[in-house]
């Protein structure tokens, strides 16, 4: 099947040389291909970095409703969490993200968060992960091949579907870090490691597991 294809060629893939992905400022634009559940279908956005973290590269989509969805210090902030308490509780619990070479959006290893009004636009998920991400463009054409998110924004006027506030996507996100982190893991160790392939019922029990946990260590509820 797919998996296996993709695994052969990402094993052939790990002898890139260190330094092979560009370093990432706030400002640059990339482009992201957002998967429509399929390794040949998919949107192609432009996306602008809003700030580059300890631990995540925060990115809006340029057709957002909002010139800026979120401040700088808003980012900051979630990725204080995100750092802190979100990602030791996940590898404590979940595992280690990937360290393959060549692999990632940067060569720091930091999680890509798309904040895109292709979410929005699609229904009502506050986020997604799609396993193509994890395979190299010549096995899947809609993969990043790299660790990453997408989430849906702000859009006061529902110009993209429904109405959504900047507070309920703010309000949310710590949360949603969380869950689509988890899910990030989870096809890391499947497809770049040797871990066997969950059903929906797992992955979606241990993601929502693991918004429970972060959420008791950021509230220090023990």
């Amino acid at each position: 099947g797919p998996a296996r294809t993709a695994s052969r060629t990402i094993a052939g893939e790990r002898a890139a040389t260190q330094g092979s992905l560009p370093p990432r400022s706030v400002g640059d634009t990339i482009e992201i291909r957002v998967s429509n559940a399929s390794c040949d279908v998919y949107d192609t956005i432009n996306v602008m970095v809003r700030h580059v973290g300890t631990s995540g590269i925060y990115m809006e989509d340029l057709e957002n409703p909002l010139p800026e969805s979120f401040t700088p210090t808003e980012y900051a902030d979630w990725d204080a969490t995100f750092t802190e308490t979100t990602l030791p509780k996940l590898t404590e619990y979940v595992g280690d993200r990937s360290d393959n070479v060549g692999f990632g959006l940067d060569d720091t290893g930091r999680v890509g968060i798309v904040l895109t009004k292709v979410l929005n636009a699609r229904g009502s998920n506050l986020g997604f992960v799609n396993s193509a991400d994890q395979y190299p463009r010549s096995v899947c054409p809609s993969s990043n091949y790299a660790e990453l998110f997408y989430a849906r924004v702000p859009d006061p006027d529902g110009v993209h579907g429904k109405v959504v506030t900047k507070e309920s996507v703010d309000t949310g996100m710590p949360a949603l870090l969380a869950h689509e982190t988890a899910h990030i893991i989870q096809f890391t160790q499947s497809v770049h490691r040797t871990a066997a392939w969950k059903a929906v019922w797992e992955l979606e029990g241990a993601a929502t597991l693991m918004e429970w946990i972060v959420g008791n260590a950021v509230l220090d509820h023990g």
